[in-house]
C-alpha cells in the first residue's frame, strides 16, 4: 500500500514534546482519495504512529484526513544513513577536523549533523568541552551500532544488486584466457536469452569467493573442487609452449623444460592468468617484459627475437594469427600442464543441464 505524497504537522513538533497530544494533517491526492477510511486510518496509524481517531473529508479531488491524538515518538524515529556515515567518520577519525576532512564537508556541517543525530536519538551522545568534543559512553554505543548498520546496508545494496545481474547475466570466471575463450562461445549458445560475460582472475580463492556470493555463476578453475554444495566437472587441459624464432637456440627443439629456458627475456601478454605465476615461479632468473595490448604483442614478436609464450589451446583456437617465422615448442615439465574444471553452484545444476553435458563434450 502507497502512502500519502504530503504530510503537514502542526504546530511544529519538537522533541522536548513529542509525547504530547497534537493534530495532524494529511492531503491525499487521487488516487489515495478512493481508499476508504479504515484503510486510511490504518496508514496513518502505521505510518506515523497516532493512536486514537481519525476525521476524512472530501474536496473535489483531495481527501483530507485530520487526526487528533497521541504521537508516539518511537515510532517516528527514522535515521539517514548520511548521519550515521558521518558519525562512524567521528568515531575512526576522533576529531571533527579529521572526520570533516575524510567526508570531504565542512566541521559546521558535521557539527550539525551531529546535534541532528542527538535529536533524533533523543539522548547526548558527545561530551563537549570548550575547544573539544568527544564520544561519550552512549555515543560510543551508538558508534559501534551505525557501523553495524552501514555494513548491512553495503551488504544489502551489493547483495540485491547482485542478485538483479543474475536475472538478466551469467557471469563466468576464470583463471586463464584458453579455457575462457573456448567456453565462451558455447555458454553463449546455451543462454542466448542472457547478456554473458567473463573475468579473468588468477586468484583461485577469490573467484571461489565469488562464486559462493553469486558474483559468478560459473568458474574454470586449475583443480577440482571438493565442496558439498558445489558442482564441478573436468572441462580442458591447455599445456604452454615457448614461442622463439628461427635464430633461437632451441628451435627445432621438440620439447623444453623450464629450466633450460631459464635467465632469458621474454616478452609476455599482459593478461595470461594463472600461467603468470607459474613461468615467475619455475623460472625465477628470467625477466618478463609485459604487453598489454595483444596486437602489439603481434608486432613485437614478429620483429624481435625474444622469446614468448603460447599453449596448444591459444593456437588450436587462433586467437591471436599464427607467425610462420616462430617455432612454438610445448614445455616438458608435468607443471606446464594443466588441467581445467568447471565448476557451479549444485543449486542451478538442474537448470543448466545442456550446458554441462555441452561442457563435457
Amino acid at each position: 500500500m502507497q502512502f500519502p505524497l504530503n504530510a503537514l504537522t502542526f504546530p511544529p513538533i519538537p522533541h522536548s514534546i513529542l509525547d504530547r497530544k497534537m493534530s495532524v494533517l494529511l492531503l491525499f491526492p487521487r488516487p489515495y482519495g478512493m481508499i476508504s477510511a479504515k484503510k486510511c486510518s490504518i496508514a496513518v496509524q502505521t505510518l506515523y504512529g497516532l493512536s486514537e481517531g481519525f476525521r476524512l473529508f472530501i474536496f473535489g479531488s483531495w481527501t483530507v484526513c485530520c487526526a487528533f491524538g497521541w504521537f508516539d515518538k518511537g515510532a517516528t524515529v527514522m535515521i539517514e544513513i548520511y548521519l550515521l556515515e558521518q558519525l562512524d567518520a567521528f568515531a575512526r577519525c576522533g576529531t571533527l577536523s579529521a572526520a570533516a576532512e575524510e567526508l570531504h564537508i565542512s566541521q559546521p556541517t558535521l557539527s550539525r549533523s551531529m546535534q541532528k543525530l542527538e535529536e533524533e536519538l533523543d539522548c547526548p551522545l558527545f561530551i563537549r568541552g570548550k575547544n573539544s568534543i568527544a564520544l561519550n559512553e552512549t555515543g560510543k554505543y551508538a558508534a559501534a551500532y551505525a557501523r553495524r548498520i552501514l555494513d548491512l546496508h553495503a551488504e544489502m545494496l551489493r547483495q540485491v544488486r547482485t542478485y538483479d545481474r543474475s536475472l538478466h547475466t551469467i557471469r563466468l570466471g576464470s583463471c586463464a584466457p584458453g579455457p575462457e575463450a573456448k567456453i565462451l562461445p558455447l555458454l553463449t549458445r546455451c543462454f542466448s536469452e542472457y547478456s554473458v560475460t567473463a573475468t579473468l582472475e588468477p586468484d583461485t580463492d577469490a573467484l571461489l569467493a565469488g562464486l559462493r556470493s553469486g558474483d559468478y555463476q560459473f568458474l574454470l578453475l586449475p583443480y577440482p573442487v571438493e565442496e558439498e554444495d558445489l558442482y564441478c566437472q573436468f572441462y580442458v587441459s591447455e599445456r604452454l609452449c615457448a614461442s622463439v624464432d628461427r635464430m633461437h637456440p632451441a628451435y627445432g627443439y621438440k620439447e623444453i623444460s623450464f629450466q633450460q629456458m631459464d635467465g632469458q627475456n621474454f616478452v609476455m601478454f599482459a593478461r595470461v592468468g594463472i600461467w603468470e605465476q607459474l613461468v615467475r615461479e619455475k623460472m625465477p632468473h628470467a625477466k618478463f617484459f609485459k604487453q598489454e595490448d595483444l596486437e602489439a604483442l603481434t608486432e613485437i614478436t614478429a620483429s624481435s627475437d625474444l622469446p614468448s609464450f603460447s599453449t596448444d589451446l591459444s593456437l588450436s583456437l587462433a586467437l591471436r594469427e599464427p607467425n610462420p617465422e616462430r617455432h612454438n615448442i610445448p614445455f616438458s615439465d608435468p607443471e606446464a600442464t594443466m588441467r581445467f574444471y568447471l565448476c557451479c553452484r549444485k543449486e542451478i545444476v538442474h537448470r543448466c543441464r545442456r550446458f554441462l553435458k555441452s561442457a563435457a563434450g
